[in-house]
């Protein structure tokens, strides 16, 4: 079944990319701060059903981001132009090539899937536009009926609304462990869709929850990494309002 949604335009945060085309292998910085929009556009219809979004990907013209969480606890948002593919048992995979640096180095959002292993994916199509909204981390609380073994720049500790990364293990981690939370991901509020070009194109969109199940190095003679394979295992789908 087919979920419809509607999109507003706000003035937040601004991450745009205009007519991409291509792999998304470059090398352009991946970490987006501080810019801003104001737009009066119109509300619009947006169909986040997983095979809409595949189909719209597939034509390569929309605005693709990642946003995962970086070492220090903050939110890193990306633009990489990937794909959507569904596997035999119905289940549906991102998969996407990251270049490398000269040196071999890969960028921030390839270093946050090697270590946190999951991340969030925004796709909206259209031909010229932009999304807007806030990165926000989304918090959970540690469960389970033993403590976990602690890990620096893992945990959090929570006073109000504001939740201090942990570099060191508190005293009572062991018996009051559920006092504390990790980030269950990251979420881009208030996205929506602007600058149309054809006011009567329906529009496809959504966010996609997954965990990294493969990173695949590809290294020269030198030993150095020239790109990096991605398949992530999409386990949620939602619509981007």
């Amino acid at each position: 079944m087919k979920k419809i949604f509607k999109a507003g335009a706000i003035s937040l945060a601004t991450l745009m990319v205009f007519g991409l085309t291509g792999c998304g292998c470059d090398n352009r910085p991946d970490t987006f701060t501080n810019a801003s929009v104001t737009s009066e556009s119109d509300y619009k219809v947006v169909s986040s059903d997983a095979d809409d979004v595949m189909a719209a990907m597939s034509k390569y013209k929309g605005t693709y981001l990642h946003a995962t969480v970086n070492e220090d606890g903050s939110v890193n948002v990306g633009y990489f132009i990937y794909s959507l593919k569904k596997a035999e048992d119905g289940s549906y995979y991102i998969t996407q090539t990251f270049g490398a640096n000269d040196d071999g180095s890969v960028n921030q959002t390839v270093k946050n899937l090697e270590r946190e292993k999951k991340g969030t994916a925004y796709f909206i199509s259209h031909s010229y536009g932009e999304i807007t909204g806030t990165a926000r981390n989304v918090y959970v609380a540690v469960t389970g009926d033993t403590a976990p073994t602690f890990a620096t720049r893992t945990y959090y500790s929570k006073d109000g609304d504001t939740y201090t990364l942990l570099t060191a293990q508190p005293s009572d981690w062991a018996t009051n462990y559920t006092s504390y939370y990790k980030v269950d991901h990251v979420e881009y509020d208030d996205v929506s869709k602007v600058d149309w070009k054809d006011e009567n194109t329906p529009v496809v969109g959504a966010k996609m929850y997954y965990n990294v199940e493969k990173l695949e190095y590809k290294k020269d003679s030198n030993d150095k990494v020239t790109s990096v394979s991605a398949t992530l295992k999409v386990y949620k789908i939602d619509p981007i309002v």
